[in-house]
């Protein structure tokens, strides 16, 4: 367990990283959720439940392919505030049932990750029109300036972003687990719907509009694994 001012650094650090990583410089995929959740939990001595979060958000998003130059957006503050949570100790020690609760919880963190992505994509597009139009008139070296500024101008949008996030996050989820008798097991169950709804995205294919069948039994798989019915 480490205190909460260092686990808000090191997502702040990471976040505004990766955050430009998928934007603004490089686009490696280290930001993927599976990449990014795996490499904060190796760095919090969490890598496996790391990796277990990130295959969680994969699935939510895993019709979204790049393809050519479209790069399709995956929940990156989502998946790094779950390790946050799972390294906070907020969610106690209950084995696997903290892995979907981390998930669940930090997933209305996709609304501002969509909307810091939204905003630097279009920022990326005003620096390039800047950056082309420099070099058309002969100055290289303002161009390089104005990519450089954004680069940076991205890392701190983002560590901010995504700190506040977080802190917001973890006063939220430690006083609904402290006032909500049971609510951890409820949210674990809750939170294997991203899993199954990712297979159900996969599966519409080949039933054919039916994908909503792997949905419905993964949650009552989950339901009953909850319930310690299966376990």
């Amino acid at each position: 367990m480490s205190s909460l001012p260092v686990l808000l650094f090191s997502t702040a650090l990471v976040g505004g990283l990766l955050g430009v990583e998928r934007t603004a410089f490089g686009q490696f995929s280290l930001s993927r959720p599976l990449v990014a959740s795996f490499l904060f939990g190796a760095l919090t001595g969490r890598p496996a439940e790391g990796a277990m979060v990130g295959i969680i958000f994969e699935l939510l998003y895993i019709r979204s392919i790049p393809a050519g130059s479209y790069v399709p957006y995956h929940p990156l503050y989502p998946a790094l505030l779950s390790v946050m949570l799972l390294a906070s100790g907020v969610l106690g020690d209950h084995g696997w049932m903290r892995i979907p609760a981390a998930a669940l919880l930090a997933l209305p963190a996709i609304l501002p990750d969509r909307l810091a992505e939204i905003i630097w994509r279009r920022s990326n597009e005003r620096a390039i029109i800047r950056s082309v139009a420099l070099c058309r008139m002969g100055k290289p070296g303002q161009a390089r300036t104005v990519h450089m500024v954004g680069i940076s101008r991205a890392f701190l949008f983002h560590a901010i972003s995504i700190t506040l996030s977080g802190g917001i996050l973890y006063f939220l989820s430690s006083r609904v687990l402290a006032a909500v008798p049971g609510a951890l097991g409820y949210f674990s169950v809750l939170g294997i719907a991203p899993f199954f709804v990712g297979l159900a995205g996969v599966s519409a294919n080949r039933l054919r509009g039916f994908g909503w069948i792997g949905f419905v039994l993964g949650l009552l798989a989950g339901a009953l694994v909850g319930s310690g019915v299966l376990a």
